[in-house]
C-alpha cells in the first residue's frame, strides 16, 4: 500500500457523497435484499453474483448492471435508487472477477508452466509454493481447427 493511500482520510474530503452512494450499495448487498436472497453466509466474493461472473464471463455482470440501469428509468425515485445500487454491486462483481483473473495470471506467470494433453483437452498446469493450478485451456478440436 502506498504512503498516499495510507494517509488518505476516509472518505476523502469532497468525496463524502460518493462514499454515501457506495456505502448504500454495500449495505444493500451485506444487510438488505442481497444478503437475504443471495448469501448463505459466504463473503461477497464467494457468492453467486461473483461466481457466475467468473463462470459466464464479464458479460453476465455487466449485462445485469445494464438491465438494472435501464429498469431504473421507469421506476419511482426510491425504487430507482435501489436498482442502481444493485447495478453498482454487479459492477463490483465484475471488478472482483477481473482482479481474480489478474491474480491467476500472475501466479501462472511466476510459476513453472507446462502444457500437456489430457483427456482430449489441452490443460495448463502451474505449480508454485502456494498452490497447484489446473484448468482446461480449450478443446483439442478447437486447437486443431485454428
Amino acid at each position: 500500500m502506498t504512503t498516499a493511500i495510507q494517509n488518505l482520510q476516509f472518505p476523502a474530503p469532497g468525496y463524502e457523497r460518493l462514499w454515501e452512494v457506495l456505502k448504500g450499495a454495500h449495505d444493500q448487498a451485506a444487510i438488505g435484499k442481497g444478503k437475504v436472497r443471495h448469501a448463505s453466509g459466504e463473503p461477497f466474493h464467494e457468492q453467486p453474483i461473483v461466481l457466475n461472473t467468473k463462470g459466464y464471463g464479464l458479460g453476465f455482470a455487466t449485462g445485469q448492471a445494464a438491465k438494472k440501469v435501464l429498469e431504473s428509468h421507469r421506476l419511482d425515485r426510491q425504487a430507482a435508487i435501489h436498482e442502481l445500487r444493485g447495478a453498482i454491486n454487479y459492477i463490483a462483481a465484475a471488478i472482483i472477477a477481473l482482479e481474480d483473473m489478474e491474480l491467476l495470471d500472475e501466479v501462472i506467470r511466476r510459476s513453472s508452466v507446462a502444457v500437456s494433453e489430457r483427456s482430449g483437452n489441452l490443460v495448463k498446469s502451474a505449480k508454485n509454493e502456494d498452490m497447484d493450478l489446473l484448468y482446461v485451456l480449450e478443446d483439442e478440436e478447437d486447437v486443431e481447427s485454428n
